[in-house]
Parts: C-alpha cells; structure tokens; sequence
C-alpha cells in the first residue's frame, strides 16, 4: 500500500529530526519494503519507483535515491517529480552539472513552477553563484510567498552576498513557517 509506505517513510524522517535514528531507520525501512514489493509485481511502474526514492532520499540514501529516480524517468521520460528530485539530489550530494540539467528539463516539462525552481536556485547556492539563486528563489517565492525552503535559501544567499538585514529577514521568515527550516537545510550541507 503506497499510502501506508509513505506515512513510514514521513514518520522516519519526524523520528530522524527528533534524534531518534533506529526508529527513523526502521520506519524508512518498513517504507522500503512496501515500495519494493510494489515494484516486484509491477516492476514498470514509474510512480512506485518514484515513491521508493522518496524513501531512500529520506533515509539519507542519496546515490539509491538517485537510481530510482532515474529509472522513473526512464519508465516516464515526462516524470517531472522524478527529474526535479533527482535535480535536488544531486545537487545535495555535489553534482551540479546533472542537478542543473534535471531541474532545466523539469522546468522544460511544467514551466515555472515554484518547487522546481526552488530546487534550481538551491544548486545555484550550492555552486556558489549566489546572484542565479536569489533569481530562481525570487521567481519561486513570485509564484508561491510561503515556500520555507526558498525563504531560508535566498536568505543564505544574501547573507553570503554581504546583505545581513535581507539574509537574517528571510532566513526569520523561513523559521515562522518551518520551525526546523534550518535543521532541514543543514542536512543538505546548507547553514548561514
């Protein structure tokens, strides 16, 4: 049952934040397992590898992450959920030029949308070019005001750019929408 795969794999990643990692560990793996089973009877289904990516990007299992994702897309070469996580994934574990290239062709697919720009402009801040992030954060707080994330990356980035009232008003922002905002973003490598 996806549904119930998924409510594993969130209370993982609760019990992780928490602290509580052989509990979160052991939900993540529950979620695993569904998703694995789903993928045995149905092996072409590209929503149940999807979902098994989630997962594993939950658990912290970047590269498997990335393997399922990729065989989404192949299943569904118009998976826009599995081109921009595999975007995010990569960038957090340091391949820019496939991040890029993922969240470029998500945006070719659905044009503008707010998460997957999000996800740009969190490569962009990785790679250091903090002018094409605060673009991309900007066009996707422009399409949706209350994105944490993006409040809390565009706020790193104008921190880094030298502009200390801008970066502390977001990152605040952020943290009054996501109170674990900056515990999430540090788990991706990001901290102001």
């Amino acid at each position: 049952n996806p549904n119930l795969a998924n409510t594993y794999s969130l209370r993982g990643t609760a019990y992780s934040r928490k602290d509580q990692q052989d509990r979160s560990r052991a939900d993540h793996d529950r979620a695993i397992a569904i998703y694995s089973e789903s993928i045995a009877k149905k092996p072409n289904d590209a929503t149940a590898h999807l979902y098994s990516g989630f997962a594993y990007f939950r658990r912290g299992d970047y590269d498997r992450a990335i393997t399922e994702y990729s065989e989404a897309i192949r299943l569904n070469p118009s998976a826009v959920d599995a081109f921009r996580s595999r975007c995010w994934t990569h960038a957090i574990v340091g391949r820019f030029t496939p991040a890029l290239a993922d969240c470029d062709e998500a945006l070719r697919l659905r044009p503008a949308e707010a998460r997957t720009l999000e996800g740009r402009g969190f490569t962009y801040l990785r790679m250091g070019d903090h002018d094409r992030a605060i673009a991309d954060l900007d066009a996707a707080l422009g399409k949706s005001p209350k994105r944490a994330g993006a409040l809390f990356a565009r706020g790193v980035a104008r921190l880094r750019k030298g502009d200390q009232a801008g970066g502390d008003a977001d990152i605040a922002a952020a943290a009054a929408i996501e109170a674990m905002v900056a515990e999430r973003y540090a788990e991706y490598g990001v901290r102001p």
